[in-house]
């Protein structure tokens, strides 16, 4: 509503230029751009008319044509050259006078003047391409000035009118009254509200004090006392189960991980024990000579190795068929590490291993090792003008 004068004056400005463009479209129309509708038409009135200035050639040569022929061949009878050539020579000659004569004897169907072709050709390849582009650009620019003044006709239809505003202010105004008469039965009621969950909560306050006399009443000192005695046993019987049972399951988890770590290892004498402290889960590494093995001994490589030999560890001992995703398999190990891992990890990993691997690690041996074990292969696609990567069936070396 408070844009309507804006819109107004909007409106007229777009039917202003919307006029004064279709002024100039007008303009445009009552001088050479009608013709480019018969186009086509005038380059064959240019054919038309250059075939008609060859026929006023040929009229015009044809005696001519004739005397030069008869010197031509005076000349070569006089050179005494070869009959067959002579002949020859006397055929073309021949030849080209009757095309000559045939052409003199056309009808001139429009008898234009001999610039015509040239005046046509200036038309369509001159004269009519910047008349259509600046025809094209005055009808583009009429079709949005009509879509922007429809748009800013149904805005203004839009408007609502004053006494339509003011029925809707009355509305209102008996709304916000309303309003903020419910607001003050809400503030009432949540006051209300307030004052019974006082009283809920003085009410539970007492039920549980009659609770707590009704079972000093009931249950006697003795019964207390041999409850919180048997409590604490079976507390204490549980928790050396619990320490057993993790004892002797760590026990089997560090062996399946010194298994793994000693099968990965191209060192196969540099670790001998491997250790998990039931507690804490710490791992410790010792040598065959029972010294502690700090990890920062290990290579890069080892390190890695020792990480996918835990992981193994616990994936063999949890006796569950539980699939293995491994990204970028083969990063930062050296070759005898990586035939390793091909040879003996990766087929024996799971039930289901899924390799995310770069175009410089498997590939080569390691992928023909692999290609026994292997069920499907795909290659990860990344579209950059889509954003997007998708799937397709293959391998680079396939």
């Amino acid at each position: 509503y408070a844009n309507r004068e804006k819109l107004k004056k909007e409106e007229l400005r777009l039917k202003k230029e919307k006029i004064e463009i279709e002024s100039h479209l007008l303009s445009l129309s009552s001088g050479t751009l009608p013709l480019i509708i018969v186009e086509e038409e005038l380059k064959e009135i240019e054919e038309l008319a250059h075939h008609e200035n060859a026929i006023r050639n040929a009229k015009t040569l044809l005696d001519s044509i004739e005397i030069r022929d008869k010197t031509l061949l005076k000349v070569l009878k006089k050179e005494k050259i070869l009959d067959s050539s002579y002949n020859a020579i006397n055929k073309h000659l021949e030849k080209d006078r009757n095309k000559n004569l045939e052409l003199s004897h056309e009808p001139l169907l429009i008898d234009a003047t001999e610039n015509l072709p040239h005046q046509v050709e200036h038309l369509y390849k001159d004269v009519f391409p910047p008349l259509k582009k600046q025809a094209h650009g005055f009808v583009k620019k009429i079709f949005k000035l009509e879509e922007s003044l429809a748009n800013t006709e149904n805005e203004i239809l839009r408007v609502p009118s004053d006494e339509k505003i003011n029925s809707l202010q009355k509305e209102l105004d008996i709304a916000s009254k309303n309003h903020q008469k419910k607001l003050e039965e809400l503030e009432n009621l949540r006051a209300q509200k307030k004052n019974l969950q006082r009283q809920k909560v003085h009410l539970e306050n007492k039920q549980d004090s009659v609770g707590e006399d009704y079972l000093n009443i009931t249950f006697d000192e003795d019964d207390r006392l041999r409850i919180i005695k048997h409590s604490k046993k079976v507390r204490n019987t549980l928790g050396k189960f619990r320490t057993s049972v993790v004892k002797s399951h760590v026990h089997s988890i560090e062996n399946l991980m010194l298994e793994s770590f000693q099968n990965l290892l191209r060192k196969t004498n540099l670790v001998h024990q491997l250790n998990i402290e039931p507690t804490t889960f710490k791992t410790k590494l010792t040598d065959k000579n029972g010294n502690l093995l700090p990890f920062d001994r290990l290579s890069a490589g080892e390190r890695q190795l020792l990480a996918t030999s835990l992981l193994w560890g616990l994936a063999r001992s949890s006796g569950r068929p539980i699939p293995t995703i491994i990204d970028t398999p083969l990063g930062r190990l050296d070759s005898s590490h990586r035939n390793h891992f091909v040879e003996r990890y990766f087929p024996s990993a799971s039930h289901q291993v899924l390799l995310l691997s770069t175009d410089e690690e498997i590939v080569g041996p390691y992928f023909e090792t692999l290609e026994p074990h292997v069920a499907r292969k795909f290659m990860m696609v990344h579209n950059e003008k889509l954003g997007k990567t998708h799937f397709e069936t293959g391998y680079f070396n396939n």
